[in-house]
């Protein structure tokens, strides 16, 4: 019966198996939160006319930012946070006692996202604004 893989790949195989069991390979993976996104039925449930700066507080807790808009008359009020993963792989294979050949790949996805409150001078809300990086 013939084997519908080939001796290359087999032989890739043994190689990398082999290089495991002698603690020459490895892979990593991690992940990372920075800051907690506020929950996000509660950024639903805002409204704008409706909210102030206390209802606002109370539903999300403290901002990261506060800031005035450009001429100086709203105040604008952001909660950010980040969501980092990353993962990687490593095989170092020895080829004489003076050389080893080796391979490295990692690769990391950084997902960073604001929300973004403007209140009036009375501070009233008037809107909701989310970012979030493009896909």
């Amino acid at each position: 019966m013939n084997c519908p893989v080939s001796r290359h790949v087999l032989r890739a195989l043994g190689v990398a198996l082999l290089a495991l069991l002698g603690g020459c390979a490895g892979l990593e993976f991690g992940r990372a939160e920075i800051d907690l996104e506020p929950p996000p039925d509660q950024i639903a449930s805002l409204r704008t006319g409706v909210d102030d700066l206390s209802s606002c507080l109370s539903s999300l807790g403290a901002p990261t930012l506060v800031q005035t808009d450009e001429n100086g008359r709203d105040f604008i009020l952001t909660w950010s946070w980040l969501s980092q993963s990353d993962w990687g792989f490593f095989f170092s294979l020895p080829l004489s006692d003076a050389f080893n050949a080796s391979l490295n790949y990692a690769d990391s996805s950084w997902r960073p996202q604001r929300l973004r409150l403007v209140f009036d001078p009375a501070w009233n809300l008037k809107g909701v604004l989310t970012e979030s990086p493009r896909d």
